[in-house]
């Protein structure tokens, strides 16, 4: 198969799409997942640099995502948008590459560039990384772009690819700091095969990069530096397990013919004579710079993570392809497609997300207007304050939004970042704002306690749980203080401690027993209107169905939300909401009385505007 030189640009076209295509499929499956969260949380920031001082990378992507979200919001697609436009730019630099290093290499023609492209087109590391709302195409881009210009300047020496050298250089260290690497792998580059004046100035250069990142590091290396990594240790007794995993992660499940291809493209194979030359030396030199730098870090400071090494992916696909360059006729295309066809239909580089989103919408319906939220997690409490907030039509968060929050409003204040970036102000104010509720609830994936032992300290009591499946799970409680007097006691011991109402027609109920319940009652929460018609009304067993009363215990407190279903339509008015307690027996409705021989208990007035 011979492609034509004037058919370059439209093929690489084609392959630009494949990585569109590739990039936005499922781009939205999965919810924001911490690091994410991050990211849109620092876009909402007036004063970016006063967090990003504390945080463990350089300001450059997170100032373009700032600038970037005035222009197109703050959707998961146009957060994670912003990374998906470098990754498709490094596709077309990879391509630019690889014609750049056939010229050492010796070899003609546009079809090793084109399948260097395709190669990087599908390579699952960087689909993944550009379905994420950070830095890590980013990375890549400035090192492929580094990396081009650099090589660029090396044959031609014009003052232009110097700059861009430079220029994007400094980019990358700003971005990633491990990106620093690259400048490594150049310097050697550098020494081996550079000489006289391009050597000196290629040194030069990476010096005077090196230099420029020290203004950063002198504002911020101290207090980064307390904060250095969430990364992973790599043990010996681990080791295996890591080689396992990052061959699939950079290698795919077909490790073993991608390994073979990349071993083969650092040679040139002509007139069946192999040469090693300086094309396969730098790549190899590319692949392997950042990794082994990344894992000596990693004894001392734990660096480690299958992403913070995305750098080495353009290296692996030029090498592939330089490896399939080596292989003449029907075989090589033949293995061209079985790399494309795994890379569009595989996901070896892949993260489970926490299920934030999913849970905000399943759960949304509980946080009734009014009630604030309280977000309390190991990692950072970012992402899930962004899907709550997205599905609250009242929310207000306490860290980010100017002005008051009014009645209505739910208020959610994310403990684990007020305690990170004002702990002067945590521990004096969080006691009394929890003081100042009756009802919260509280989203919690942590082992810290103290907004439990809050909640305890003011008199709160657990009265619902909601459990997510995780590692570990996740759960959303309810807390309740109870007022002194209950509004109902059934002759059966059953009590109704509280009843919240509000406008949307939901009313919350909180109930508890002095005894045992034999019998599964139905609760019934209904409003009359001045005539006692009823006009809405909704029953169920306790908990919409899910805290049957025989399975209650008798230290327990059980929310019961109540979602009225209008029987007509409402007009504005006075309505008097009442809760009732019933079975069915042999087809009969029998209502339990109270104490006082009541049948219906008398909550409260709701008064509807227009």
């Amino acid at each position: 198969m011979q492609i034509r030189q004037n058919q370059r640009y439209l093929w690489l076209v084609v392959v630009l799409l494949l990585a569109t295509l590739v990039r936005l499929n499922g781009i939205s499956a999965q919810s924001l997942w911490i690091d994410e969260g991050f990211t849109w949380n620092l876009t909402q920031y007036n004063d970016i640099f006063a967090i990003l001082s504390r945080d463990v990378h350089p300001p450059l992507y997170f100032i373009m995502v700032d600038w970037w979200v005035d222009l197109a919001g703050t959707s998961e697609l146009a957060l994670r948008y912003f990374s998906l436009l470098p990754s498709i730019l490094s596709v077309a630099i990879v391509y630019q590459l690889a014609r750049e290093l056939k010229h050492q290499r010796g070899s003609v023609g546009i079809a090793i560039p084109l399948i260097a492209s395709l190669i990087m087109a599908v390579a699952e590391a960087e689909t993944a990384l550009s379905q994420e709302a950070r830095g890590y195409t980013w990375h890549v881009l400035w090192a492929c772009l580094s990396m081009w210009s650099y090589i660029r300047w090396t044959r031609q020496a014009q003052n232009k690819h110097l700059a861009l050298w430079v220029l994007s250089t400094i980019a990358l260290i700003y971005t990633f700091y491990l990106g620093a690497f690259i400048g490594v792998v150049q310097g050697i580059y550098a020494l081996l095969f550079l000489r006289g004046r391009k050597q000196v100035i290629a040194v030069g250069v990476l010096i005077a990069c090196a230099i420029a990142l020290l203004p950063w590091l002198s504002l911020t290396g101290s207090e980064q530096s307390e904060n250095i990594s969430r990364a992973e240790w790599i043990r010996p007794d681990a080791f295996a397990f890591w080689l396992d995993d990052f061959r699939h992660s950079y290698f795919t499940g077909q490790w073993a013919l991608t390994i073979v291809l990349a071993l083969l493209g650092i040679v040139a194979v002509q007139n069946k004579h192999i040469k090693l030359n300086q094309a396969g030396i730098l790549l190899l030199l590319w692949f392997g710079i950042p990794l082994i730098l990344t894992l000596i870090l990693n004894e001392r400071v734990p660096t480690y993570q299958p992403r913070r090494v995305s750098q080495i992916v353009p290296a692996i696909a030029l090498l592939t392809a330089f490896g399939l360059g080596n292989i003449s006729g029907k075989v090589r295309w033949l293995l061209v497609f079985v790399l494309v066809s795994y890379g569009v239909l595989s996901t070896d580089f892949w993260r489970y997300k926490q299920p934030w989103r999913e849970m905000a919408e399943d759960t949304a319906h509980l946080i009734t207007d009014g009630t604030p939220m309280l977000f309390e997690l190991g990692g950072d409490d970012y992402a899930p304050r962004y899907h709550y907030g997205n599905v609250l039509d009242n929310s207000f968060d306490f860290l980010l939004d100017d002005g008051q929050a009014d009645d209505s409003s739910n208020v959610l204040i994310g403990l684990t970042t007020w305690r990170h970036l004002q702990p002067e102000n945590y521990e004096g104010n969080l006691p009394a704002i929890i003081n100042s509720q009756d009802h919260w609830w509280l989203f919690y994936w942590s082992s810290d306690v103290g907004a439990l032992d809050w909640l305890d300290t003011f008199g709160f009591v657990r009265t619902a749980t909601v459990t997510v499946d995780f590692n570990p799970n996740v759960f959303l409680y309810r807390y309740d203080r109870l007022p002194e007097t209950p509004l109902a006691i059934y002759e059966n011991g059953l009590t109704l401690r509280d009843a919240i109402i509000h406008d949307d027609l939901s009313i919350e109920l909180l109930w508890s027993t002095d005894e045992p319940i034999a019998i599964d009652y139905t609760t019934s929460a209904y409003l009359l209107d001045e005539q006692g018609q009823l006009v809405a009304q909704d029953d169920s067993q306790p908990f919409m169905d899910e805290h049957p009363m025989t399975t209650w215990q008798i230290s327990d407190v059980i929310y019961d939300p109540k979602f009225l279903e209008a029987n007509q339509s409402i007009v504005s008015g006075e309505y008097q909401v009442m809760v009732a307690i019933y079975e069915l027996r042999n087809g009969n409705i029998i209502r339990l009385n109270t104490i006082e021989n009541e049948d219906s208990v008398s909550i409260g007035i709701l008064n509807l505007g227009d």
